[in-house]
């Protein structure tokens, strides 16, 4: 399974006043002294951009001046696979997906799983695997943390996520209606 073959989509559906998710911080190997203490980013945290026109609103308590998350988005499955490891961290709940051929796929910072969702289910793309949430290593910013592997390495997957599909809120949450 390559991550440019089709089936592969964005971790994070589309809101619903239509916008798409988009990298807030991506891939990166040098350190950020502010929390990561050296050791980079190896994933994308991912975010809705705020609107820039319009009339002013009020700012909402999970966003920053350039992004922001709307509660009880729903963090899915980026394409078929089985659940390596599911479980409670200090940054959140987090869920790793199998995708078969060497890669991986990690999904962090959820407030809640998915209900029923344990080692060894296997999932659909586009599934819902849990709630986007946050926590305090997250910079107090509500935000998924996905990352990709293959073979065990982290890698920048943000060129080929590019030309990766898409499913509305709706389709998230009606689909399978886990969460």
């Amino acid at each position: 399974m390559k991550l440019d073959a089709p089936g592969w989509l964005w971790p994070v559906p589309i809101s619903a006043d239509g916008r798409k998710p988009s990298i807030s911080d991506g891939f990166h190997l040098a350190g950020d002294t502010r929390f990561r203490q050296g050791v980079g980013h190896r994933g994308q945290d991912i975010m809705y951009r705020r609107r820039l026109l319009g009339p002013p609103v009020a700012p909402h308590p999970w966003s920053s001046p350039h992004y922001e998350m709307f509660p009880r988005t729903p963090a899915i499955a980026a394409n078929e696979g089985e659940v390596y490891r599911c479980g409670r961290l200090v940054t959140g709940w987090h869920v790793i997906l199998d995708h078969g051929d060497g890669f991986g796929t990690g999904y962090h910072h959820l407030s809640e799983l998915a209900h029923g969702l344990e080692h060894g289910a296997r999932v659909a793309a586009g599934e819902p695997l849990g709630v986007v949430g946050g926590s305090p290593v997250g910079y107090g910013l509500v935000h998924l943390h996905f990352d990709v592997a293959t073979n065990g390495r982290f890698i920048d997957a943000a060129a080929v996520m590019r030309r990766w599909g898409y499913v509305t809120l709706e389709q998230a949450w009606g689909g399978i209606g886990r969460v």
